[in-house]
This record gives C-alpha cells, sequence and structure tokens, in this order.
C-alpha cells in the first residue's frame, strides 16, 4: 500500500470517527454475542456453560498478524469454505481481503486502544464480561476464561478477524485468529480459524 493510501484511510477515519466508532462498537458487540455459536458446542468447560470474557481485551500484534503470509499459516475450515477446493496452506484470503483491509484493520485498532468490553452492551445470556480472572487453584466453580481483542473489520465491514486467548487452567489454554464474514442474513459466520500458540 502506498503512503498516500495510508494517509487517506487515516483521515478518513479522523473526520469520522464518532459515526465510525458508534458503527463499529455496534458490531464489535454483534461479534462478541455471537461467539459461543462461533465457537461451538465445547466454547467453556464452565458447569453453568457461561463464558467469561475479561474486560480488557487483548492487545495483538496486528503489525505482524495481519499480513498476508501469516494469514495463511495454521488454517483450519469453518463453515463456508465448501466452495475453495484448495489445500489448508493456500487458502484463497487475498480473495476475502485486499492490502486495503489490512492497513484499514491496523490504523482502526491503533485509534481504539482504550476499548474495553462491558457487561451493560452484551446481548447474549450465555456471556459475562468480569474485571479479572480469578486464580484457577482457588476457585474450582470457574474452569476458563477468555482474552477477547477489539475485532477489526474490512473497508466494507463485511469481514472481521478477532484474536482468543482461551485459558483453561494453570498448564491449559490456545489463542487463535477467528477470520469471520457477515452473511446474506446479516449474521457473522466462521470462515476459517488460525492457530497462533496452543498448550
Amino acid at each position: 500500500m502506498q503512503l498516500k493510501d495510508i494517509i487517506v484511510i487515516s483521515i478518513s477515519l479522523l473526520f469520522c470517527n464518532i459515526d465510525t466508532t458508534a458503527q463499529n462498537n455496534s458490531l464489535q458487540y454483534e461479534i462478541l454475542n455471537s461467539l459461543p455459536d462461533l465457537l461451538g458446542k465445547r466454547y467453556t468447560y464452565n458447569d453453568d456453560s457461561i463464558m467469561r470474557i475479561v474486560n480488557k481485551p487483548i492487545s495483538p500484534d496486528w503489525n505482524n498478524l495481519l499480513t498476508f503470509e501469516r494469514l495463511k499459516k495454521n488454517i483450519s475450515w469453518g463453515t463456508d469454505t465448501s466452495k475453495y477446493d484448495t489445500p489448508f496452506d493456500s487458502f484463497p484470503i487475498t480473495e476475502i481481503l485486499s492490502v486495503k483491509d489490512l492497513e484499514y484493520m491496523r490504523i482502526y485498532y491503533d485509534s481504539n486502544k482504550t476499548f474495553k468490553w462491558k457487561n451493560s452492551l452484551v446481548q447474549n445470556i450465555f456471556i459475562k464480561v468480569v474485571r479479572e480472572k480469578k486464580n484457577f487453584e482457588h476457585n474450582n466453580k470457574i474452569q476458563d476464561y477468555y482474552q477477547v481483542s477489539l475485532p477489526v473489520f474490512s473497508v466494507n465491514n463485511n469481514v472481521a478477524i478477532v484474536q482468543l486467548v482461551h485459558l483453561c487452567g494453570l498448564e491449559c489454554g490456545n489463542a487463535i485468529l477467528l477470520v469471520l464474514r457477515k452473511n446474506n442474513r446479516g449474521r457473522w459466520e466462521r470462515l476459517c480459524s488460525i492457530t497462533l500458540w496452543m498448550s
């Protein structure tokens, strides 16, 4: 991407900051509320089936993660990849996102670093935002927590990437990137996931 394109995106975000923030806050909570469905049946080990999310989002290294090379590594298929007859290591991410989209995502994230998840805006009864995770050694009732990044969106807001860290014990956890796309019914669906680490 050329410098002039970066400047145009930055100016657009600056002058449309109020509208963009309000719109993307709504989109961010759409994704948060969809997480139990996007992750599947075993999204939590807690007996009460409540997905506990730490209010402070994790801060991914988007400069390194938002590259086509990185997004092609360790991919697992989602639900919307049947039309792609390609091997894992050649997922057509460039058909879904452009260089301009990736740069837009980086700039948007940099302008929203103070964002925090709020319980008052959560509409899924199976999600609870907590201030901090409790020590697993001293809390047998709660088996896991999630740290969820601020989702970042493509220029047209139809594709999103979010990082999730699942903490399920002293030596149990994993981190993934979810690549999501909004379908024709206005619902977010899991396009693919990318494993970052696992223990």
